[in-house]
């Protein structure tokens, strides 16, 4: 889809894949999060360092998000940079780096996110209605982001495997 803005220079593409909910999101709950966490984490051949590094270079802004159903990743460029920006970010979805050391130090900073929450008015009101709306046993009831038993079970192999699986081009739209 495509709509024309010619105010400014700059693209901003889309890209939302299907992801959700799981058929095990109970046991699984926590994982669409864990992944977006870690898909801007580099490529095959960049560090997390370097992908970052180069996209500030071209003045790219890259934004991932995720839901029950969906998860975006947002990219803003400057029109003369969409080539490489384009190139980079491909590389990114077609082969995210997933590196071990980037996994742990993502679920400790969603777990610790979870250890903080319940301080958190929004926080808290964005677990609790979803569980009113659709009650536990639906995986809408679920929370996104997991629980703290959830999230620990969680290994880089299922990260792996649910971005094999979920990650694809059917379905998705740009």
């Amino acid at each position: 889809w495509f709509t024309g803005w010619r105010t400014l220079p700059l693209v901003s593409l889309r890209l939302v894949v299907p992801t959700g909910p799981l058929p095990d999101a109970r046991q699984k709950s926590g994982l669409e999060t864990l992944t977006a966490r870690l898909w801007d984490k580099g490529t095959e051949s960049l560090t997390s360092t370097e992908f970052a590094e180069a996209l500030d270079a071209l003045g790219a802004t890259l934004d991932i998000n995720t839901s029950s159903d969906t998860t975006e990743l947002a990219l803003t460029v400057v029109k003369d940079s969409l080539p490489q920006a384009l190139t980079l970010v491909g590389s990114m979805v077609a082969r995210p780096r997933f590196a071990a050391a980037d996994f742990d130090r993502e679920k400790t900073l969603q777990l610790t996110e979870l250890t903080r929450g319940p301080d958190d008015a929004n926080w808290i009101a964005q677990r609790v209605l979803p569980r009113l709306l659709y009650g536990l046993e639906h995986p809408y009831g679920l929370p996104t982001s997991g629980t703290s038993e959830s999230v620990k079970s969680l290994e880089l192999k299922d990260v792996r495997d649910h971005y094999a699986k979920h990650f694809v081009p059917s379905g998705s739209t740009l």
